[in-house]
């Protein structure tokens, strides 16, 4: 890669999108421009799509010298949010608080000790956290506190990328520089990884696989070749994964980034020289232009995300400009009235990296049954307060997945009784007053969790007394 383009990309946004209860925007920067970032803007997405500043929160460490890219996890299970950076090859862990607020867990930054990280994944059960860098794949299990300790390193020398896991069924992908797209089956117990059928998966043309995108509904891989465009694979039922016809799909220049849209129907790319792409997927051909912009800002396009449930889409230049779009219909965009908007934290400063993730719990209310969908009801749990153990019961009027969890005060996932397929009727099951590594926990309150089909929610509060 062409050094001047390196030095740019090293001076660009790092954001975690929270599109659960009160859309808030993370994005990373230094108070310095000479230094690593170490401060974090909080950022509300408003109904609009504009962005509205609620706070700066120091990092406790984040970075250390050096304008470098910070690359964000998140790890729903334990509502924390993981920071990679690469120069001080330091990994920063946070509690996130009730409306957002980050809290480093004791220990944090951890030193990780290789050169180079560019990006990390968390497993879905948030028990093991990986690090891609130049010389391989590093993974560490995480315990209940949020600390680090490393387990192992796996194929050396690979460059890898980006990662991308599709948590269903616990598969890993990941970008390797000139070798295509590894996959993976992460291991529940042990973090352990196991190739996937056929990895790696390799195209026609080959050349710096950087960047890749599982859709939303978790069935196609989108990879970005920084030369030879846009190859798309579909995932199939092991994991393997099987190249679409006609890939790659030439962007026609030096590609930067990708995004795809929150109903999987449009996937939008920028190439050199501010350039905008939008085309249209799951057609014949697979892929269709919709529209070509060109010179939307003097710089280039770093990283594109559409939200969650929204119709905007966020094109990110590596100044400290975020261009909006409203996406129609048809894929087409049109610039918001209030776009560009300008992140101006001060005279002196640098912004770096950019990441999206998925819904985020914010907050933990004191109120009990917040929300009382018709569908289930979640009896008052028995004894309470309680020692050692409760007695919990549930009541569904449809059969449906359920998930049942209890959380802490600070809204740390402690264990997960219930996890599957239930039928309509009465259900009784029993917390131990155990966490999900099987020690007891401390006297005080925590909440039950019951969630139906991944929208409707209920809730109630415990008291452990000793």
């Amino acid at each position: 890669m062409n050094r001047s383009f390196i030095a740019i990309l090293f001076l660009f946004f790092t954001i975690q999108l929270l599109p659960a209860q009160d859309n808030l925007m993370y994005v990373a920067y230094s108070t310095t421009f000479s230094q690593g970032p170490d401060s974090i803007l909080l950022l509300s997405i408003e109904e609009d799509g504009q962005l509205n500043e609620l706070g700066r929160i120091a990092t406790g460490g984040m970075g250390a010298t050096g304008n470098t890219t910070v690359e964000f996890a998140y790890d729903q299970a334990n509502q924390r949010l993981f920071s990679n950076n690469s120069k001080s090859k330091n990994m920063s862990v946070f509690d996130i608080g009730g409306e957002g607020a980050l809290t480093p867990v004791s220990g944090s930054p951890f030193t990780t000790y290789f050169d180079n990280p560019v990006n990390i994944a968390v497993h879905p059960n948030g028990n093991f956290v990986y690090q891609a860098h130049f010389s391989g794949l590093s993974y560490y299990s995480t315990d209940l506190e949020g600390s680090l300790t490393f387990i192992d390193t796996l194929a050396a020398n690979e460059s890898y990328r980006e990662m991308a896991t599709q948590a269903d069924s616990n598969w890993l992908y990941i970008a390797a520089m000139n070798k295509g797209v590894f996959g993976f089956e992460m291991d529940d117990e042990t973090g352990s990884l196991t190739a996937l059928p056929g990895s790696p998966y390799t195209y026609t043309s080959l050349k710096r696989t950087y960047e890749i995108r599982i859709n939303t509904s978790k069935d196609t891989l989108f990879v970005k070749d920084l030369d030879s465009g846009i190859i798309i694979f579909t995932i199939q039922s092991d994991g393997s994964l099987q190249l679409v016809e006609d890939s790659p799909y030439s962007l026609g220049g030096f590609s930067i980034a990708l995004g795809v849209s929150d109903d999987d129907r449009f996937l939008y790319t920028s190439s050199s020289g501010g350039n905008l792409k939008g085309f249209s997927v799951y057609g014949n051909p697979f892929m269709q232009n919709i529209f070509s912009m060109s010179g939307i800002t003097p710089s280039y396009i770093i990283k594109i995300i559409n939200p969650k449930g929204t119709d905007k889409l966020y094109c990110l230049e590596n100044g400290h400009n975020i261009y909006v779009y409203t996406i129609n219909d048809t894929g087409g965009v049109e610039e918001a009235n209030f776009s560009p908007i300008e992140l101006k934290i001060d005279d002196n400063y640098a912004l770096s990296g950019v990441y999206f993730i998925g819904e985020v719990f914010t907050s933990i209310t004191d109120g009990e049954n917040y929300s009382i969908p018709s569908s289930m009801v979640l009896h008052p749990n028995y004894p309470n307060p309680f020692n050692p153990s409760t007695n919990i019961r549930y009541e569904l009027q449809k059969p449906g997945q359920v998930e049942l969890s209890i959380f802490d005060v600070t809204g740390r996932l402690v264990t997960t009784l219930v996890n599957g397929q239930k039928n309509a009727g009465l259900h009784n099951i029993v917390w131990n007053g155990k966490d999900r590594f099987a020690k007891t926990v401390s006297s005080g309150s925590y909440y039950l969790i019951l969630k139906q089909n991944r929208s409707a929610t209920v809730s109630r509060k415990m008291l452990l007394l000793k």
